[in-house]
């Protein structure tokens, strides 16, 4: 049917018949014509051109408008020759012209009809092939309707989620062949046509939404529509597109599934990870105490054997000793900084505003660095809130490394800070001996010092536990320096504003 239809509205495929077949036809419906008003004497004298009328119309239909006017030609001829007496002689007087000028000129119209008429025809026919393709290829449902929201064309995807066929949908009310109701209370929802028509606008379905198939089959689905005007701007129709998201519906169920597990994992865990952190602060403390008593009872006997025989021992004895309080003092201090590392990460002090500039004063006159010692602070600092507590031992550890690392008694450092948006970012500078940059990373683990060890001052924890502290609040803590330059430590701390 398809080819046949080419064949006849189409000049492509009209041009595929060779000119002798195309005018070889003209001259047989003509000569056909011929034949049939000669078998009538009646229309031979009362209508002779009659069936030459409809031979001319036949040849421009089938083909074109040239053999059209050759058929024209040849039954103008056949009509002076066969259709006027006398006849079978060739003779043009008055009563002959006339008829044939006629003649001549409703042919020719009639021939120029035929041939837009089938243009317009395959046009159409093409226009119709080309949608009927597209909505074929479409991987969505589509159904159209016109002004009365009666179905005029449904795509195959459409016709396999309704039930209906194309055929058996046409010109049935849209309300019959989708049927769509809310997939949680099962109330019928409005369709999205009717808002079209009364709202003039494309619209959209309304979530949760199940499209009750012709057999009773339900599934999801998601939609819009919009209307179809004419050329002058008229609501002539609406268009409907769908699709079935039963397999997005599984896939946001399963992934709700799948969140679910894990928000429940994330909980176990969590819990898992305070009750285990709990352990360990616990475990933490009873060492910590517990080793503590020891130690205290060797500084006394360390300290009561110097005492009763200072006047007895030699001197290298007594040095002996000394190193021994001092290695205590060491183990004393390790265990305390081990305590405080151990809870370094944990936040539970309030916030509150601090002014900054006071809280570097307030640590300046705790650690009371020694006399020769210079600390410049460049202003402005600005005011945080933020926990005091843990922004005043990150500040007092670092300036206590610079001090205690200094290679000079006349040293100088140097505290800053500047606004860089979300996070203050501050800066923590000496003129000591550097560190090298091969060093940077290990200063920050734990027990890690670049000095000997009989230095009692310093137990290796003052860098890990800032670091710890920075790292809870969000913060990075990083280094430049190199040796024989100085350091600066800079290190970033949250810019929050307080709750609303």
């Amino acid at each position: 049917m398809q080819r046949l239809s080419s064949l006849w509205f189409s000049p492509a495929a009209r041009a595929e018949l060779s000119p002798w077949l195309r005018y070889g036809i003209a001259t047989v419906v003509v000569a056909l014509a011929l034949l049939i008003t000669l078998q009538f004497p009646e229309i031979r004298s009362g209508s002779p051109f009659l069936f030459f009328f409809l031979a001319i119309a036949i040849s421009a239909w089938v083909g074109g408008l040239g053999p059209g006017l050759f058929a024209t030609g040849l039954a103008a001829l056949a009509v002076v020759v066969w259709a006027f007496p006398p006849y079978g002689s060739i003779s043009f007087s008055e009563w002959r012209t006339v008829p044939l000028v006629g003649f001549l000129a409703v042919a020719g119209v009639l021939c120029w009809l035929v041939y837009s008429l089938q243009g317009a025809l395959h046009r159409e026919f093409t226009q119709r092939e080309e949608l009927r393709i597209t909505l074929a290829s479409i991987g969505d449902a589509v159904i159209a309707t016109d002004s009365t929201s009666c179905v005029t064309l449904m795509n195959g995807v459409a016709a396999r989620l309704t039930g209906w066929s194309s055929e058996e949908a046409r010109g049935k009310p849209l309300s019959k062949i989708f049927v769509i109701v809310n997939e949680d209370t099962r109330a019928p929802v409005e369709n999205p046509i009717d808002r079209v028509f009364a709202e003039g606008r494309i619209v959209g379905l309304a979530n949760h939404t199940l499209l009750i198939a012709r057999d009773g089959s339900e599934r999801p689905i998601d939609d819009s529509a919009a209307p179809i005007r004419d050329e002058v701007g008229q609501l002539v129709g609406a268009v409907l597109v769908f699709r079935d998201i039963s397999e997005r519906r599984a896939a946001e169920t399963a992934l709700r599934q799948l969140n679910a597990e894990l928000e429940q994992r994330v909980a176990e865990r969590t819990a898992d990870l305070e009750r285990r952190t709990q352990e360990l602060d616990q475990f933490v403390y009873v060492a910590s105490h517990d080793l503590k008593m020891p130690l205290r009872g060797i500084t006394h006997l360390a300290n009561w054997i110097a005492e009763d025989t200072a006047h007895l021992l030699p001197a290298t004895s007594r040095q002996h000793l000394d190193t021994l309080l001092g290695r205590v003092r060491l183990m004393d201090r390790l265990l305390d900084d081990l305590l405080v590392y151990a809870r370094a990460n944990r936040r539970g002090s309030p916030q509150e505003w601090v002014d900054v500039r006071t809280l570097v004063d307030e640590t300046l006159d705790l650690l009371a660095p020694p006399p020769r010692f210079t600390i410049e602070v460049i202003e402005p600092l600005p005011a945080l809130y933020t926990e005091r507590v843990s922004l005043a031992t990150v500040l007092r550890n670092l300036v206590t490394n610079a001090i205690q690392h200094h290679d000079r008694e006349d040293g100088h450092i140097q505290i800053s800070a500047r606004d860089s948006g979300d996070f203050v970012e501050f800066q923590v500078a000496d003129d000591g001996p550097g560190i090298a940059p091969e060093h940077h990373q290990r200063i920050f683990l734990m027990f890690q010092i670049l000095q000997p060890r009989d230095r009692p001052e310093s137990s290796g924890m003052g860098l890990p536990i800032v670091k710890r502290i920075v790292e809870a609040y969000g913060g990075t803590i990083w280094l430049e320096s190199d040796l024989g330059r100085g350091a600066m430590f800079h290190f970033t701390w949250p810019n929050a504003s307080p709750p609303a």
